[in-house]
């Protein structure tokens, strides 16, 4: 079944999709698979209405390990202290380091990505260390 009109309906949803993406920017979830918490967190993403690809980008940050920049992006759009973003069990080599130094930390979590506290969200202007993964719900707005 045709319906009269659906092309045009069609080009004005892509190009209302289109204006929405260029003020919206994509949401990015720093993630670990082998991770409960990132999973779930993935999971309360998609259950959000992100979708992979379009306007959720998985980066999965031990394949592809952030650089200082990047990580100090992340420490700059959130409220969180900077030690937050190392985890507990960190590289011993955290321990001899002022945990306030964003640079420092930056640097030293660049070099060892698996200290990288997980799962983050952002979106580019805010970012949320997402522990629990009910914090997901909170960045979404829902």
């Amino acid at each position: 079944m045709i319906v009269k009109g659906c092309h045009s309906a069609c080009v004005m949803h892509d190009a209302l999709w289109l204006r929405y993406r260029a003020l919206v920017p994509p949401v990015r979830l720093m993630h670990h698979p082998e991770c409960s918490k990132s999973r779930e967190a993935l999971e309360r993403l998609t259950a959000g209405g992100l979708i992979e690809g379009a306007d959720l980008t998985i980066v999965r940050y031990l394949e592809t390990p952030l650089g200082v920049d990047e990580l100090l992006d992340l420490m700059s759009t959130s409220d969180e202290p900077v030690a937050a973003f190392i985890r507990p069990d960190a590289d011993p080599a955290f321990d001899s380091i002022d945990r306030h130094d964003a640079r420092g930390v930056a640097a030293l979590l660049a070099e060892h990505p698996a200290s990288l506290q997980r799962p983050i969200v952002t979106d580019g202007s805010r970012t949320i260390i997402a522990r629990p993964p009910e914090r997901v719900e909170e960045f979404l707005g829902e």
